[in-house]
């Protein structure tokens, strides 16, 4: 059975890079929720992710597809919060 996702763009940062792309909660989810309930998931899965060095703001690479490790994490925020 598929769960229904909301299509969420995220702004991610690590030590080194910020980490653009959309990420698939579940219906009416808060990013917050979502990123609590991976316990036993390490990754969270975005597509169309685009990645900036933060040491000059250019871009670095993009994917289609792609996975953040959570352990690299300085922060995780929806585009919308100006990070």
């Amino acid at each position: 059975m598929k769960i229904p996702r909301d299509k969420v763009r995220i702004v991610a940062l690590t030590n080194n890079y910020k980490i653009v792309g959309d990420a698939y909660l579940p219906v009416q989810s808060r990013l917050s929720d979502f990123m609590n309930s991976l316990d036993d998931h390490k990754f969270i899965p975005v597509t169309d992710a685009k990645i900036y060095d933060i040491s000059n703001s250019n871009l670095f690479m993009e994917f289609k597809f792609a996975t953040i490790n959570t352990n690299t994490l300085i922060l995780v925020s929806t585009e919308n919060e100006n990070i």
